[in-house]
């Protein structure tokens, strides 16, 4: 089966299957995948890879007041379909989007993605990567998270690096 490549110029066509997908996505299965169809065409889709056999994001300890605050913080989490924080030394599970893909570009396409993978939580925290140039930024507009920025470099080791072409396609995932 053959992942991304057909949506949008930059996306790189993946063959699911052989020893090469299974070292480039470790745990992540065709049933990770959601997608967005209309008239029986593909329009969008991504991946949501739990990678927590591999990478975890552990809390180590709190600020004073974030360990003071933490069980408030905790209640409205719950009350708002939020992620709780863990006791010190636990991890907080994370899915991260790979393998984006949206038809002519269209953040609507993203939205509906994205609502689907926050319905489907459950208590996991969602890391998605774009560049700031991307048209699907968009997208994000309303939905509550915390931005993160980067730097992000293209080398080459003979002569010129790689041309470098906005939007690039950064996979969160693949970090």
């Amino acid at each position: 089966m053959l992942l991304g490549g057909g949506l949008i110029s930059p996306a790189p066509a993946y063959q699911w299957g052989g020893t090469w997908a299974v070292a480039m996505f470790l745990g992540l299965s065709l049933d990770d995948f959601l997608v967005v169809e209309d008239a029986r065409e593909i329009r969008g889709m991504m991946a949501l890879w739990d990678q927590g056999a591999f990478q975890r994001l552990r809390i180590e300890g709190y600020s004073r007041e974030l360990a003071f605050s933490r069980p408030f913080l905790n209640f409205s989490a719950q009350l708002r379909g939020g992620v709780p924080l863990p006791p010190r030394g636990r991890t907080i599970p994370v899915v991260k989007v790979s393998a984006l893909d949206c038809a002519d570009d269209d953040s609507a396409i993203l939205r509906s993605l994205l609502g689907t993978a926050i319905s489907m939580g459950a208590g996991r925290l969602l890391s998605i990567g774009l560049s700031e140039k991307d048209p699907l930024v968009g997208g994000l507009k309303g939905i509550r998270g915390k931005e993160f920025g980067g730097l992000h470099f293209l080398v080459g080791w003979e002569g010129e690096p790689p041309e470098w072409r906005e939007p690039f396609g950064f996979d969160v995932a693949r970090i």
